[in-house]
């Protein structure tokens, strides 16, 4: 998700699917729903590529292909909007999935789908939650990168500060930069990287010339 949570439902996707079929209908008892988290499925002639299939009496409708967002409501569940779907009858049908966290439902458990059919514009809003444990979403963390700076620069810390302590302390130096553990050497740092980036860009130029003079030797040769 955008701010770095993650929810991942691979593990009730189903290939081939769908994952959950004969998913009820609130009002109309001879609808029902099928359903994939993530791969698309088909069936019959009604529903190619789809994630959610609206079946009915002799048809099936595409209802949902693809997941247009993912939202995190205020009190933690997350709606899945899909694209809309629009018909060859130019009947558009869109879905909202309500995911909830529940950790005792494993596979998942839906509640009947809600049609707010609104025949007059040719439009359907079909809507359901869905509580399963898969909708507990975690903090993505820290990056890989980023605990190796911080490992980094904590040691780097440590380094001076022990170092300090210990030139004060058993050392008697008292005075700054004398203080700072190998001052001398990291006096001298800023020279050596200077010298060692000297070195390794007249070594490249060199090579560079040393390739360039031979291929031109080599035409000449050709000539």
């Amino acid at each position: 998700m955008s701010d770095g949570k993650i929810l991942d439902l691979k593990p009730l996707d189903k290939d081939p699917g769908p994952s959950f079929i004969g998913i009820k209908d609130d009002k109309q008892s001879t609808y029902s729903y099928n359903w994939n988290p993530c791969t698309p499925f088909s069936s019959s002639t009604g529903c190619k590529d789809t994630l959610l299939c609206q079946k009915v009496p002799n048809k099936y409708y595409a209802v949902a292909t693809a997941v247009s967002s993912f939202d995190e409501n205020s009190d933690g569940s997350i709606n899945i909007t899909y694209n809309p779907v629009i018909s060859p009858l130019d009947y558009t049908r869109k879905a909202i999935i309500v995911l909830k966290c529940d950790q005792s439902q494993d596979r998942g458990k839906f509640s009947p789908f809600h049609e707010d059919d609104m025949t007059t514009s040719k439009k359907s809003l079909y809507t359901a939650t869905f509580s399963t444990k898969y909708a507990c979403i975690e903090s993505g963390g820290l990056s890989t990168g980023s605990i190796l700076l911080i490992v980094f620069f904590s040691l780097v810390l440590i380094y001076f500060i022990a170092g300090l302590l210990y030139n004060k302390i058993h050392k008697g130096v008292s005075s700054f930069p004398e203080m700072i553990p190998n001052h001398s050497f990291w006096g001298d740092f800023p020279f050596l990287v200077k010298d060692g980036c000297v070195f390794t860009f007249q070594g490249i130029a060199g090579c560079c010339k040393r390739v360039s003079m031979k291929v031109k030797g080599d035409s000449y040769a050709e000539i």
